[in-house]
């Protein structure tokens, strides 16, 4: 509660003061050091990475992107406000009555989407925003010019290359939140532009995030609102702890497997990220909230 009282979720403005509580690491002097954190299942921030300055420079280039993506369409989603939360339906994800899906998925060119995020600053938080997603495996400019996913052998950022599940990039408009959730395998997230606050809970604290069980459409996500948190009805919530940490172009968070996470785009940014195997520690967290997920 000290994090989302002191910085609204629903507000972009940084304010003078907030948490920050993860260690930082400088890729050149301290790599010894975030291996061990990496290994150990920490989340942390890496920066001084000449590799990604490279791929922040190139893709902050004026029309840069505008030329690579061209007009190629890509999977965009589009929620009534800015609040955006994962959805699967299927035989295993049954809508409870009088359902609504969250978002609506569309096909946009890179160009509609950014004429649509600039437009940002001149709306407000309960009218549509967009999310936009280029993947390797609809483009080749991610793997091009976003190597530090790259190759054959483990390196911090890609400890078991094998278990990629492919690099994704996700654009962000202005005030577009991504509901607090975890995955199931551990997240290296480069920052390419931009700024992203993330507020990151280990998995012992499902307790009190009040997750939406398997089975449900958005099973895995908070069900508690972080903007207006109603603590009548999850009182639970006000004790759940959590990390805090403004991710900026050029830096990388670890987000290690099943640590819940909460996404706050602070201006139009670009974030590309990949996993690379799961990991055991939290799971006997995360079965005491009734998730088995061995």
């Amino acid at each position: 509660m000290d994090l989302v009282t002191n910085w609204n979720p629903d507000n972009i403005s940084v304010p003078a003061r907030h948490y920050s509580t993860l260690c930082r690491f400088d890729y050149q002097k301290d790599l010894a050091k975030a291996l061990r954190y990496r290994d150990a299942e920490i989340p942390f921030v890496v920066y001084n990475i000449p590799e990604l300055e490279e791929t922040v420079e190139r893709w902050n280039s004026p029309g840069y992107l505008s030329d690579e993506l061209g007009d190629q369409a890509f999977h965009t989603e589009i929620s009534k406000d800015n609040h955006f939360m994962y959805y699967r339906l299927g035989k295993r994800n049954k809508a409870p009555k009088n359902y609504v899906p969250p978002t609506k998925p569309v096909k946009w060119t890179y160009d509609h989407w950014l004429h649509e995020a600039r437009k940002a600053k001149e709306i407000s938080t309960e009218e549509e925003h967009y999310y936009f997603r280029v993947s390797d495996s609809d483009h080749s400019v991610v793997r091009q010019d976003v190597t530090i996913f790259n190759g054959k052998k483990s390196t911090l950022f890609m400890k078991e290359p094998k278990k990629s599940r492919g690099v994704h990039c996700r654009f962000g408009m202005r005030g577009v939140i991504s509901e607090a959730h975890f995955d199931a395998s551990r997240n290296m997230v480069a920052l390419v532009a931009g700024t992203r606050r993330w507020i990151l809970a280990h998995p012992k604290e499902c307790k009190n995030s009040y997750l939406l069980p398997t089975g449900h459409p958005s099973g895995r996500h908070s069900e508690v609102d972080w903007s207006a948190p109603n603590l009548e009805k999850y009182p639970k919530f006000a004790k759940m702890m959590g990390h805090e940490v403004l991710l900026t172009a050029g830096e990388v968070l670890n987000v290690p497997a099943w640590w819940i996470h909460f996404i706050e785009n602070l201006d139009i940014n670009t974030q590309c990220n990949a996993r690379s195997g799961d990991s055991d520690v939290g799971l006997e967290d995360l079965a005491k909230c009734g998730f088995y997920m061995g």
